[in-house]
């Protein structure tokens, strides 16, 4: 058996590191989508730029929910009526453990202890000091054992723990790491809680089946082709959050160049171009670095729907959807993708482009913005940026036109920013209490109490019905703290939490006007169909974990090699789509078209 697991596991970490993963950008090498503010610990296995995905707080984690819902409420309501030895019913056909109330708190009448193991950072390593933690188990009567895990060690943590069999009760904000199809996996083997048990998820988590019943996107992506569902997504609403990169341009520059806010492709380059020759940071030198970004990915996030590539939004990296054919194709395989490498090796020809984007690291990525070298760059926000240099960028609120007349703004989520944010495992012996333990944070109050703490003791209302941290978090702040380091006493750092993202509760980075104002102007632009990730069956995971690694990273190197001009566009293009031929390409689009009919009937 442990022979056995051991090999499923090296099977699984193939897949999560392929297109089976869900198809984030590998930024998913190095991205930070929505969070993304402004410190992140990354294992160098994300989609988005930090293992737990995102940067600085919890830049994506503000649910959804219904302060009317039964999980929203306080006070001991329930679980009162006996119907048989162990059970309890306060509903008619509702099994409810004896020691467990049905709605209300606490959700156990006697203090009963989950062990959850959760993915931390260098800002969060113990989130037995989490202050919101300790008041939520006071409300509830439910300890944690909390099973600390660095981001950097989290995929070994998790993959042994299903090798060795030795589980916790569940798994929380570990979902770059258990995505669906790595979920799928180890469900087959009996070793993930099917919530959709009996009806539980309707009786045992109303606020979060309220969001997944409503939101066709979300039922698609977390319901298996047989019927379960074996994890708790992060949601989105808040529309700054479902962008998941935004073009920021340094108006000062602008204006001493003498040209305007770039609205095309073409544009875009004679910007660069007086960028580079017109000296706009006055230092008498020719440093200026017209464009950059934290990572390659954020190119692309900033110009594929210039060339009608990324059609469906940013859950798939290398899959989008062909028009006249009527089925996905491989965004690299494309005449579209061909145009955009020629585009992209223009810039960098010229020195236009960071001539350091594919090993720019996210350090020295600031240091050059905070020089004030940098005259545009791609990222989720303008966090890491001294407001003295972050001032003169402003968010470009249009999707730039592109030669042939696409204009989409490619990096969109779906109502979807991750899935598998809090997985139970068949370890638990208690999986209603778990169930009722997370749904709490789909309510508004449990949205507020999730992203802002403690009523009183860290944070309060604003006389126009937003909330705030209590002054003291600010006065840290200016004493030298980072915003991380002031609020990580109070509120679960990072992303990919089981909650919702939302407007009003949402304090990420994302939320200042600049990258706001960006955000929403840009709905327009959205792809008129946002896919959400794909489920694969079990052997349709197998044959991607032969076939798509080899072929993602022959995409990636070859990218590098087109743009820098190492390999010339012109003369190797052809071999270049053959080797991508030979290598099983039409094997890969024939599983993602069979997965997309699955998912939209089509």
């Amino acid at each position: 058996m442990l022979k056995k697991l051991l090999s499923l596991c090296l099977a699984v970490l193939l897949i999560t590191v392929s297109f089976a993963a869900c198809g984030k950008p590998k930024d998913e090498s190095g991205i930070t989508e929505s969070g993304e503010s402004s410190t992140v610990d990354s294992d160098g296995e994300n989609t988005e730029p930090s293992e737990d995905g995102t940067g600085s707080t919890n830049a994506d984690a503000n649910p959804t929910g219904n302060d009317n819902n039964p999980g929203a409420t306080s006070g001991n309501q329930g679980g009162n009526n006996t119907t048989k030895k162990g059970t309890s019913s306060t509903k008619s056909n509702v099994k409810v453990p004896d020691n467990m109330n049905l709605t209300g708190f606490p959700i156990v009448k006697k203090q009963t202890t989950l062990k959850i193991m959760v993915n931390t950072s260098a800002s969060q390593p113990d989130f037995n000091n989490v202050k919101m933690f300790q008041a939520y188990e006071k409300k509830t009567n439910v300890k944690i054992q909390w099973i600390n895990i660095p981001s950097g060690s989290t995929r070994q943590k998790v993959m042994m723990a299903f090798a060795s069999n030795e589980l916790p009760d569940a798994f929380l904000k570990c979902a770059n790491i258990l995505d669906n199809n790595t979920i799928f996996t180890f469900a087959k083997d009996g070793m993930i809680y099917n919530l959709n048990t009996n009806d539980n998820l309707k009786n045992f988590a109303p606020n979060f089946y309220k969001f997944y019943s409503q939101n066709s996107n979300v039922k698609k992506a977390l319901t298996f082709p047989n019927g379960a569902v074996y994890s708790f997504p992060q949601g989105v609403e808040a529309i700054p959050n479902k962008v998941a990169g935004k073009l920021f341009i340094n108006k000062t520059w602008l204006n001493k160049v003498g040209k305007k806010l770039p609205t095309t492709t073409d544009e875009l380059y004679d910007v660069l171009v007086a960028f580079r020759d017109k000296d706009p940071n006055g230092n008498n030198r020719k440093d200026e670095i017209p464009l950059s970004a934290p990572n390659y990915n954020y190119i692309t996030y900033m110009l594929y729907g210039a060339f009608g590539l990324g059609n469906r939004g940013v859950h798939h990296t290398y899959v989008d959807f062909d028009e006249k054919a009527g089925k996905p194709r491989l965004i690299a395989a494309t005449n579209e993708y061909k145009q955009y490498l020629e585009y992209t090796n223009k810039l960098y020809k010229e020195g236009l482009l960071d001539n350091n984007i594919f090993t720019m690291t996210d350090s020295a990525y600031v240091a050059k913005v905070a020089d004030n070298k940098v005259g545009a760059f791609c990222y989720t926000n303008l966090a890491n940026v001294p407001d003295n240099v972050g001032n003169n960028f402003v968010g470009i609120d249009i999707a730039l036109k592109g030669p042939n007349g696409h204009q989409i703004w490619y990096p969109v989520r779906s109502e979807l920013h991750s899935t598998g944010a809090f997985v139970i495992t068949s370890a638990c012996k208690q999986p209603e209490v778990a169930m009722r333990w997370v749904d709490y944070f789909y309510s508004d109050e449990g949205i507020l109490m999730y992203n802002y703490g403690v009523e009183g003791e860290s944070h309060v209302k604003n006389p126009d019905g937003t909330y705030k941290f209590v002054d003291s978090v600010y006065k840290a702040i200016e004493k030298g703290l980072t915003f991380d380091a002031a609020v990580s006493p109070h509120v679960a750092l990072g992303g990919n939490n089981p909650t919702i993202t939302k407007d009003k509760y949402f304090y990420g980075r994302e939320m200042d006007p600049i990258p706001k104002a960006a955000a929403n102007n840009m709905v327009k632009y959205f792809p008129k169909q946002i896919w959400a990730p794909f489920i694969f069956t079990p052997q349709e995971a197998n044959d991607m974990t032969i076939i798509s690694t080899e072929i993602e990273m022959y995409i990636t190197k070859m990218a590098g090699q087109f743009i820098t001009g190492n390999e010339k566009i012109s003369s190797g293009w052809d071999k270049y789509i053959n080797r991508l031929k030979n290598m099983q390409m039409d094997r890969m689009l024939d599983i993602y078209n069979s997965a997309y009919k699955r998912m939209y009937g089509k």
